[in-house]
């Protein structure tokens, strides 16, 4: 079971450092817990995500957060959304 689940943290971590949104930002996924409930996300800042006053622009900011919302909110609740 142990090896069933590192493979799939490992597997969704490949996919979403080769999802575009995050390779057009810079954003990089560190780790990804084995219960999926702690995700390590690193974005340095570059020129591709600075903004006028040289921060980072708050489009990268929400990209980088955005895709593991659903995932922290429906995983640990146990139940079936139906839509």
């Amino acid at each position: 079971m142990f090896n069933s689940l590192q493979s799939k943290t490992l597997k969704l971590r490949l996919f979403l450092n080769t999802y575009l949104p995050f390779l057009g930002a810079g954003i990089r996924v560190e780790h990804i817990s084995d219960d999926f409930l702690a995700i390590d996300v690193r974005m340095p800042l570059y020129r591709g995500n600075k903004n006028y006053v040289g921060t980072h622009f708050g489009g990268s900011l929400y990209a980088m957060t955005d895709p593991f919302f659903i995932k922290f909110a429906v995983k640990p609740c146990r139940f079936r959304a139906r839509m």
